[in-house]
């Protein structure tokens, strides 16, 4: 009886927990309700494990390493194009005079990428603003039609731009000139050498395919070797398994950074070689 009371009892529960869903309290709020309560009683534990002190060291720590990079990624990217130029005259310098000249025009490509970035966003907003228009008026097909073709429109404007901006760039560190007019001359430059360009953005973009192929083998090789090397050492005995295997995986990931840092360093040079002789 006590068991026929019980199954009872459960029918009763499910058919209530039926009845709650058809009239609109589904499981999904009450699941969702403990999310949030098991939330909160989560982020209450790390606010009380860290004081605020902790937290403004840490946001400060993030936004020094963002600077950092930033300041080294466009200073590096300043001092390769001076040396490439420097090489393809015959020129003798050092790392340090490169560095110098990246330094050198650190806040003047800043300036460029924020301009260059601020224009795109209000060419986006001019786009977007009659798309959302329609929305609000409820005209959903004159709103997709619409967005399609803005949208085909930004990425075509989009991919204009990463074939001039290039050639801007080496404008403004080799030329010595300011955003706008260094956006101008690579647009003319551009536009005036279009063919041979991207003809040389095809075979660089040739060259980037056939290379990823051949790093995807090589680094599903260099992962079987570590897994084979490292069982065998692991059968011996599970920690050195473990540190060889490690010790492996390192050593590749290493190799695949300096790999991948040359391979940009040569795209990059391949680009500044091309402006030099167009020009």
């Amino acid at each position: 009886t006590g068991s026929g009371m019980n199954f009872y009892n459960l029918g009763n529960n499910n058919s209530n927990i039926f009845k709650q869903n058809e009239s609109g309290t589904n499981i999904a709020s009450i699941v969702s309700a403990n999310v949030k309560d098991a939330g909160a009683v989560l982020g209450d534990k790390i606010s009380a494990s860290m004081s605020n002190t902790e937290w403004v060291v840490i946001a400060f720590c993030i936004l020094l390493l963002i600077i950092i990079f930033i300041y080294l990624g466009i200073t590096a990217r300043g001092a390769a194009t001076w040396a490439v130029a420097k090489l393809h005259n015959g020129d003798k310098f050092g790392l340090k005079d490169a560095w110098r000249m990246g330094h050198k025009y650190f806040w003047r490509r800043l300036s460029f990428d924020i301009i260059v970035g601020a224009s795109v966003l209000v060419i986006l907003a001019v786009l977007a603003t009659p798309i959302i228009l329609l929305a609000i008026f409820e005209l959903t097909i004159p709103a997709i039609v619409l967005g399609v073709i803005f949208g085909l429109a930004f990425i075509a404007l989009l991919i204009y731009l990463n074939l001039i901006l290039p050639y801007s760039e080496r404008i403004l560190f080799l030329e010595k000139k300011k955003t706008f007019p260094a956006l101008l001359a690579g647009y003319k430059l551009f536009n005036k050498n279009w063919l041979n360009l991207v003809l040389m953005y095809l075979i660089l973009f040739a060259i980037e395919i056939a290379v990823a192929i051949a790093l995807v083998f090589a680094i599903l090789l260099c992962a079987l070797l570590a897994f084979a090397i490292g069982a065998l050492f692991y059968f011996a005995n599970h920690a050195l398994g473990y540190t060889i295997g490690g010790l492996i995986g390192a050593a590749a990931l290493i190799a695949l950074i300096i790999f991948s840092g040359a391979l940009q360093a040569f795209y990059w040079a391949s680009v500044t070689l091309a402006y030099k002789e167009v020009k």
